[in-house]
């Protein structure tokens, strides 16, 4: 008896085939290789009728195609997933690693993977997956140095930042030394320029990120090592009182201005302008000429001291030409018989004024001096949200090269402005490490 139900069984199978939505040509096929049972036992696999459809020859890869709908993602193309499949096949993977692509990714993420070569590292692209990093972050990862794929993975760096502290130049020691910075401090660190003595400084315990363009001036200006250079900062001996600083003997035609047109141009006395530089972008504001965007950023700052309730300010000097300013020192050189110092003391030498780009401006309020000011501490405090910043601070002579000047700002866009404020870095600070 249990001899006939079993050939009853087995001459019912094809009617299940059929049921599995396999047409008769694909069941014909299916009998003809002996693969009945298998196929019914696999259950409903759409995904292999579609690859027989494509290539009768599909029927010796069961062991990539015959897969259970149930155990694919719902609504599913496929046809698509066949190509897919197939060309992952082709390229080099293997079966079991096909598979757990396509059960890892959707199949528009895994196109990156068709149209770029094997991984280095596959096993570190399978680790990748499992550890649920996008498709194109995982494959990146196969392709990189093992130990720094291991530290995104592993030690839990943040992807991004990583790469993009790697691409800078950074080892994975480097990386490792620099994570001890928190978050804001390390973003900060993948815009700023390559600094090669960075995590060794990082590293040291005194290390204060406020302090960190003084380390480096130490370093490269000075030729400090990195232990001696955060012991000679951190106890101000790179300090020097106004009193004792040679401001007629700074000036120098040492360096032209690279990039006179950038917010950040640093124009000092040791950084000049040519006599035939001029914005293109000068407008009027205040009956002061400037750069259109200081202007746009002085009309917004004026709206918000209105609405603080404070006395209005005016802008006292904007854009000054080279010939105006070759004029200017003409006149104090005359009024202190041609006694170079003292007409220093009143205005720069033509070129190695800031005025000339546009960006800086001088205020002044009726019946006081500007420090004065009712909104001037709210000014300090809120300026570097429209982008300014106070371009020569009381106690950072000695690294601006002017005396402090409370009237005297200077627009250097809000991102570059922000982090000024935040870390209490002067312009010269800034360019020192971030261009």
């Amino acid at each position: 008896m249990g001899g006939v139900f079993a050939a009853m069984y087995f001459l019912l199978l094809p009617s299940q085939l059929n049921s599995y939505t396999y047409t008769a040509d694909q069941i014909a096929l299916i009998r003809k290789n002996n693969m009945v049972y298998d196929f019914v036992r696999a259950g409903k696999s759409t995904l292999m009728s579609t690859a027989l459809n494509n290539d009768a020859k599909n029927i010796e890869r069961t062991d990539l195609y015959l897969v259970r709908d149930t155990d694919l993602p719902e609504n599913v193309d496929y046809e698509h997933l066949y190509t897919v499949m197939s060309t992952l096949s082709e390229k080099g993977y293997d079966n079991e690693q096909v598979m757990k692509l396509i059960k890892s990714a959707t199949l528009d993420e895994l196109q990156i993977l068709l149209d770029s070569p094997l991984p280095v590292n596959m096993d570190v692209l399978y680790t990748a997956l499992d550890k649920k990093f996008p498709v194109v972050q995982a494959y990146q990862l196969s392709n990189m140095d093992r130990d720094l794929s291991s530290l995104i993975m592993n030690d839990g760096t943040d992807y991004s930042t990583t790469v993009k502290l790697n691409n800078m130049g950074y080892s994975v020691e480097d990386i490792k030394a620099l994570n001890k910075l928190g978050n804001t401090e390390l973003n900060m660190v993948t815009v700023m320029k390559y600094l090669a003595d960075l995590p060794a400084l990082v590293s040291n315990e005194s290390f204060d990120m406020k302090l960190l363009p003084r380390y480096i001036m130490a370093i490269e200006n000075e030729g400090y090592e990195v232990e001696d250079a955060i012991v000679y900062v951190n106890d101000n001996e790179d300090y020097i009182d106004v009193e004792d600083i040679d401001m007629y003997g700074l000036y120098s035609d040492d360096f032209r201005t690279e990039n006179p047109g950038s917010y950040t141009a640093l124009v000092n006395k040791n950084h000049y302008l040519n006599a035939d530089y001029a914005p293109t972008d000068l407008t009027e504001f205040s009956h002061e000429e400037m750069r259109n965007d200081v202007a746009t950023a002085l009309g917004s700052l004026f709206t918000a001291l209105n609405e603080q309730k404070f006395e209005t300010i005016i802008v006292d000097v904007g854009y000054v030409s080279y010939s105006e300013q070759e004029e200017l020192f003409n006149r104090y050189l005359e009024m202190f018989e041609d006694d170079e110092e003292k007409a220093l003391e009143r205005t720069p030498y033509a070129g190695y004024s800031e005025h000339q780009t546009g960006l800086a401006v001088d205020f002044y309020v009726r019946g006081a001096n500007f420090e004065d000011y009712e909104g001037y501490q709210w000014m300090l405090d809120n300026i570097h949200n429209y982008g300014f910043i106070l371009r020569y601070p009381a106690g950072k002579e000695f690294l601006t090269g002017f005396p402090s000047e409370p009237k005297h700002f200077r627009f250097v866009g809000v991102e570059a402005a922000k982090i000024m404020h935040d870390y209490e870095w002067t312009l010269e600070e800034y360019k020192t490490i971030f261009e």
